[in-house]
């Protein structure tokens, strides 16, 4: 049981949980589905990977978090802060690109650029299905240039 209790998924999936549910409950209500879409998908994802890990163990085998899955985890925690104050858009393209720098082991410029340029192919198709294809505002942001 207590392999159970530290294994990397059961609280990977604990953390999700536990984060959604904080989200839906502190999120003001707003007009679009936007911000609920995503944490009622992040709530489901959390107890799939929750379930699973209870279901299926590995036999004992304990496996933590590496330093490089922790650093993920902070991108991940920090992009709806950088959201608030640069907005959706600037926000996701830099959540992306860092984590794509991070993740490539090459760090070549022809690396680098095609991340910048995958990004900004992600970030505009996501602009073009909100903001046209959903009808749906994405925050701005405070500091937001755009």
């Amino acid at each position: 049981m207590k392999n159970l209790l530290i294994g990397k998924n059961f609280l990977a999936g604990t953390l999700a949980v536990i984060f959604s549910v904080i989200l839906l409950a502190t999120t003001k209500k707003v007009s679009s589905a936007y911000p609920y879409v995503v944490f009622v998908m992040m709530l489901a994802f959390g107890m799939i990977v929750l379930i699973e890990s209870i279901v299926k163990r590995d036999g004992g085998a304990v496996r933590k978090f590496t330093f490089g899955e922790i650093v993920l985890i902070l991108f991940l925690i920090i992009n709806p802060v950088l959201a608030k104050l640069a907005g959706f858009y600037v926000s996701a393209f830099l959540e992306i690109l860092a984590i794509s720098i991070f993740i490539n082991p090459v760090k070549t410029k022809k690396s680098i650029l095609l991340s910048v340029v995958f990004c900004l192919v992600v970030v505009g198709l996501s602009y073009l299905l909100f903001t046209y294809g959903l009808r749906i505002r994405c925050p701005r942001g405070t500091l937001s240039l755009f």
